[in-house]
């Protein structure tokens, strides 16, 4: 078992990226699966083949997976500070603030993915360290509830075009839950110290909770508060697009089939309905009577009530930032790629948020929260922008109707190298 591993490993990481970028494809139809209907009509006459352990901990770590450490090289006074983490993943975050929470449902269960922080600058090194990665790939997963996710393959929770080929037997189905509000947070902070934006509500016109601060903040740039939403939605959402094709590109790396899709209905999944339990997130009604999820009680909640005041949201962040084991501390619970840590974050001490901004940055969002009953005021909490479904295909199928290349050598030779005990 051990130079199966090994072996499997060493064939990943000798996949070219270059042809896994360009042999890529969405490969829908899996073992055991059957299309009825002309022109392509096919009924494979294998089981399914569900992924193993060690294929879904290269796939997460692919997504989301811890990789090193940041480097942050900004200068001092200029908004150094908007870094929330030293520790880096496989994609790129927002001031790496990595509130994109990577979920998946198999056979087993439903899972979040929670990667350990970073204890040096790289921290796969060679295949010895990855293989250590996958095989720790247990304390890094919680369980949120046993048996696959209750989704029905059908409208109204997916679309009619995806029904059969999402959420089947083998298949392990990724969920990336973006978080806005966090970033939400950093971003006024960040703002507001540094370039005076004046935020105001949209609807009315004027300031958002913020007047008193203006001529004392010298905050001249304004700014409706429906940007800061759309900014932090568009990055956030953004991460969840690069963990897809990180792990896309992986399954291709490692000769599986894999599909992104966005035809299903959020609501459903992620359990504001009836219908379903769904990812079972927490909806709380805002102002206008729309349901609005804000978190996982326990496993993943929300900068925002009612898992936390916005005082304590904000502070929350602050506290990241210049806490007593705050990144921008020379006790820092988490390692800097600086030789000299503690010189540099003392001079990045310069950006230490001041209490009027700190301040002004409550107000903005109490004002937003009072108002509208949620945070952020014009979007979800949470969301989920992207599905995409990761397993493995029957060759035969593609052989059938399709040219040469459809199907590579690799995904044609998995299962005997991957599943052969």
């Amino acid at each position: 078992m051990q130079s199966n591993i090994t072996s499997q490993l060493a064939e990943i990481s000798n996949y070219p990226l270059l042809q896994a970028i360009i042999n890529r494809r969405s490969r829908r139809f899996r073992l055991g699966h059957e299309m009825p209907l002309p022109p392509l009509q096919y009924k494979s006459d294998k089981q399914p083949v569900p992924l193993s352990q060690l294929e879904t901990a290269l796939l997460c770590f692919a997504g989301a997976g811890t990789t090193g450490i940041v480097l942050t090289e900004m200068t001092p006074g200029y908004g150094a500070n908007t870094t929330m983490h030293w520790s880096a993943r496989a994609f790129p975050s927002p001031c790496n603030n990595h509130r994109t929470h990577l979920i998946f449902t198999n056979d087993d269960g439903v899972y979040i993915y929670k990667p350990q922080t970073a204890k040096k600058v790289v921290e796969v090194e060679n295949l010895s360290d990855l293989e250590d990665k996958v095989k720790n790939f247990d304390k890094e997963i919680i369980k949120l509830k046993d048996g696959r996710l209750d989704l029905a393959p059908r409208p109204p929770a997916t679309w009619t075009l995806n029904s059969g080929m999402v959420n089947r037997r083998g298949q392990v189905v990724f969920m990336p839950i973006v978080d806005p509000a966090y970033e939400m947070i950093d971003m006024a902070l960040v703002t507001i110290q540094f370039d005076h934006y004046q935020f105001y509500d949209d609807l009315t016109g004027k300031p958002a909770g913020i007047d008193k601060w203006i001529d004392k903040l010298g905050l001249n740039i304004k700014v409706p508060i429906s940007t800061l939403d759309s900014s932090a939605a568009i990055g956030c959402s953004l991460e969840a697009g690069f963990i897809c094709q990180n792990i896309l590109l992986m399954a291709q790396a490692m000769g599986l089939g894999s599909f992104p899709f966005s035809g299903y209905t959020s609501l459903i999944i992620m359990g504001g309905t009836p219908a379903t339990r769904g990812l079972g997130f927490r909806y709380v009604t805002d102002k206008k009577g729309m349901p609005n999820p804000v978190g996982i009680d326990g496993a993943l909640e929300g900068y925002c009530p009612p898992y936390m005041t916005i005082d304590e949201a904000v502070d929350a962040v602050v506290e990241q930032k210049y806490g007593r084991q705050g990144i921008f501390t020379a006790d820092s619970s988490e390692p800097s790629a600086y030789k000299d840590h503690a010189s540099i974050v003392e001079a990045m001490g310069k950006d230490r948020i001041p209490d009027d901004v700190i301040q002004c940055t409550k107000d903005l969002f109490n004002y937003i929260y009072e108002k509208y009953g949620r945070l952020p005021a014009t979007i979800d909490t949470m969301s989920l922008p992207i599905m995409f479904v990761v397993h493995h295909i029957d060759p035969d199928f593609y052989k059938k109707y399709y040219a040469p290349g459809a199907v590579t050598e690799n995904q044609e030779t998995h299962i005997a190298k991957w599943h052969s005990s």
